[in-house]
């Protein structure tokens, strides 16, 4: 399994890391344990670490996250994402996409150089 949802208490997020190929099935497993674990926790915060991140799945597959997946899921519009920025190629195009595509939908996401960068960002202004 390329990736893992955990809750990191002390900081109040949800970190998924992304590691490796990435199918769109990884994504459509991935994702709902992730919102679902931020409902459980009361948390709002997510911080997706795409570092390792290898290949994405297709962007129609990127797509449906903010275009329709995130409202069904039950995801609060006041939620903050933050994705650190793939140092493959294809897989950074990828990150850069989905955010283009979550911010022309209203989702707060933000794609940014590292991990502290994005946890700073996440725990920086008030949601």
């Amino acid at each position: 399994m390329p990736w893992t949802v955990q809750p990191d208490r002390k900081l109040g997020i949800v970190e998924v890391n992304l590691e490796g190929d990435y199918t769109a099935d990884e994504l459509r497993q991935c994702t709902p344990r992730a919102v679902r674990l931020g409902q459980e926790m009361g948390i709002n915060r997510f911080l997706i670490d795409a570092s390792e991140l290898v290949v994405a799945p297709p962007v129609v597959d990127i797509l449906k996250l903010p275009a329709g997946d995130y409202t069904k899921l039950g995801l609060d519009r006041q939620s903050r994402i933050a994705i650190t920025l793939p140092a493959n190629q294809e897989a950074r195009a990828a990150a850069q996409f989905y955010e283009t595509a979550c911010l022309n939908r209203g989702w707060n996401v933000k794609l940014l150089p590292d991990r502290s960068a994005a946890t700073q960002w996440l725990l920086g202004a008030t949601p």
